[in-house]
């Protein structure tokens, strides 16, 4: 009769912590820290010790967009809990911006008329270097001639001239200005009011003024 010994081991199985992990946004330029890499472990709800080891690292400054950060948790106590991974999608906003729009008045002819247009696009930082300023004039609501696209901004400054079509009809005009995000500046809009002035409005307005000064 033959006999066998069946030997056993017993393997422990390491628990597996739970990572929570929402980084805060930042705007672009903002290098990342405490607030993007924030993950924590628990463990049937229990915080679980270690530490977290985080791709890219603190102190990296990320581009525009939603790019993946990574980490990995090693638990001090090894015995008992496993490594764990987790990924997680920051948000890097661009750099907010405003654009303060000056619009010069017209007066009115029989013929197709310019508007001399400009504005100014600022952020936190000071004048904006990049992109362009699309200019389009409204009345009532609806697009008058054709929008017109500024060269590349320079020191904030971006400026056009519109053709308004003949005879075009006198009183306020809006004008939009739409900043057309260029490098790390987000895209932001402004308006303005310009009057185009019949020639009968002119010489009202010039009578009021020498009838206010012989009042006097």
């Amino acid at each position: 009769i033959t006999s066998s010994v069946v030997k056993s081991k017993t393997v422990a199985v390491r628990r597996v912590p739970v990572i929570t992990w929402t980084p805060a946004a930042l705007t672009v330029g903002t290098a990342l820290g405490t607030g993007q890499l924030n993950a924590s472990a628990t463990f049937n709800g229990a915080p679980v010790d270690g530490t977290f080891t985080y791709a890219p690292a603190s102190g990296a400054v990320l581009a525009v967009g939603t790019p993946t950060l990574n980490a990995t948790f090693t638990p001090t106590d090894t015995a008992t809990y496993a490594s764990a991974t987790a990924s997680a999608s920051l948000t890097v906003n661009a750099i907010p911006t405003t654009v303060a729009v000056t619009a010069a008045n017209a007066t009115f002819t029989g013929e197709n008329q310019t508007l001399a247009l400009s504005a100014r696009v600022t952020s936190a930082g000071g004048p904006v270097n990049a992109g362009t300023v699309t200019f389009t004039v409204l009345r009532d609501g609806n697009v008058v001639g054709n929008p017109v696209t500024s060269g590349a901004v320079a020191n904030g400054a971006a400026s056009v001239t519109v053709t308004l079509p003949a005879n075009a009809s006198s009183g306020p005009y809006t004008v939009e200005a739409v900043y057309n995000a260029g490098g790390n500046f987000a895209t932001s809009t402004g308006s303005a009011t310009a009057v185009l002035l019949t020639p009968t409005a002119l010489v009202a307005a010039g009578e009021f003024a020498y009838k206010t000064r012989r009042s006097e």
